[in-house]
């Protein structure tokens, strides 16, 4: 990866806002510094981690130490963007967490074929749960 990333950044990928808005407040009840970045849907992902247009500037859109990726998106799917990412030299070593409502076998193993580093179906309950799974998630993939 290049000089230009920001360690501890994220990128979330998720189009729901009460997933994103609880994925801030995980963080930040986790005790977690990651700055969030969020894209709300698979060609403004792309778009984010290629550097082009609105986010041509890394000062503000710092390449991500970690994405985390739902795979039902409007436009391009989680899985194409998945698969987009993985032919990005610059981003084999990136980790990416499938992080989605999908409790499907097929759609675990399509994202492991694709190269995703881990899979985890939201849980039920994101409030009560999500600052300890963000915890054990930072702590496997981010150098804190």
């Amino acid at each position: 990866m290049n000089t230009s990333t920001k360690a501890g950044a994220v990128l979330v990928v998720d189009d729901d806002p009460n997933d994103v808005f609880f994925m801030h407040l995980g963080f930040k009840a986790a005790g977690l510094p990651q700055a969030l970045h969020i894209a709300v849907d698979g060609q403004q992902a792309i778009d984010y981690l290629a550097g082009n247009g609105l986010f041509a500037d890394r000062a503000q859109h710092p390449l991500p130490a970690l994405v985390l990726l739902d795979l039902h998106l409007p436009g391009l799917s989680g899985f194409e963007v998945l698969r987009w990412l993985r032919q990005q030299p610059q981003f084999q070593s990136l980790p990416v967490v499938i992080l989605t409502a999908s409790d499907r076998e097929a759609d675990k193993a399509q994202a492991q074929q694709l190269g995703a580093n881990e899979y985890i179906v939201k849980p039920i309950n994101l409030v009560a749960v999500l600052p300890e799974l963000l915890r054990v998630m930072a702590g496997r993939w981010l150098s804190q």
